[in-house]
This record gives structure tokens, C-alpha cells and sequence, in this order.
């Protein structure tokens, strides 16, 4: 391609062009807002009750965790309430990047339940968490 010279009017629209953008960037930058963070709430769930209640203030909240003792201890039951709106639930190991295993909820008449066991090898529950999202809030149930 030819060079061409550089005339006022071609130096004029760069100018504006780059005032422009400048402009862009710094209204931008102004004006930003960062996100704000979602709430994480740790949760601890009794497996004789199935009742849970919120770490810090131990008050009770409505989401149930029932172990079934009958089927060998390590199959759970995770009952939500219908009003609950809830994004997605993750069961996670005690090494939390190896193993995350998506629970699926069925609505029921009363609650939205999920069914979900621990592997074989597992004696215990320690270490294990259930990850609850929902649009503002993140629950992390231990049992």
C-alpha cells in the first residue's frame, strides 16, 4: 500500500478517534463496580436429626440431610424446601479438586430431595461436603 500524506483533516479524525476511545476508557473506568460476592454460609447437619443449622449463629434452617443407616450408612438424603431456589448442588470429597459429584433434586410434594451415597472405601463422612447455590447465597453443609 502507498504511503500517503498526512493532511489536516486525517490528523483531525485521529484525533478525535483517539479522544474518543480515551473518553471510553476512562468513563469506564470511573464507573466500574465490581460484583458483588456471593454469601457463603457454612451449614453443620446432625445425622441422627437431619437437621441443619448455620455454623456461626446455629440457628436452624430449613434444609434436611438424612443419612439411611438401613442401606449401609454411606447413602444420604438431601430434602430442600419447594420456595428454595436453588442453581445447582455438588457433592464434595474431602480432597475437593479430585472429586465433585453433581446431585440431581426431584420435586416431591413437600420438598425438592436428591439422593446421593459415598463411595464404599469411605468409613467415615469426615471431610465430606454438600455445596447448595442458589441466586445469592452459597450453603456449605458438613456432616
Amino acid at each position: 500500500m502507498a504511503a500517503q500524506k498526512l493532511t489536516k483533516a486525517r490528523l483531525i479524525q485521529i484525533l478525535v478517534l483517539l479522544a474518543v476511545l480515551i473518553t471510553a476508557f476512562v468513563w469506564r473506568t470511573i464507573t466500574y463496580k465490581e460484583a458483588s460476592p456471593v454469601g457463603e454460609v457454612s451449614v453443620v447437619c446432625q445425622k441422627e436429626s437431619g437437621e441443619c443449622f448455620e455454623d456461626a449463629s446455629k440457628r436452624k434452617i430449613e434444609i434436611r440431610l438424612i443419612q439411611h443407616d438401613d442401606k449401609g450408612g454411606n447413602q444420604y438424603q438431601l430434602q430442600v424446601p419447594l420456595n428454595f431456589d436453588v442453581s445447582q448442588v455438588t457433592l464434595l470429597s474431602p480432597a475437593e479438586s479430585r472429586q465433585k459429584t453433581l446431585i440431581t433434586l426431584f420435586v416431591t410434594k413437600h420438598f425438592k430431595t436428591g439422593d446421593f451415597f459415598l463411595p464404599e472405601d469411605s468409613s467415615t463422612s469426615d471431610g465430606w461436603r454438600v455445596r447448595i447455590e442458589s441466586n445469592d447465597t452459597v450453603y456449605i453443609l458438613k456432616f
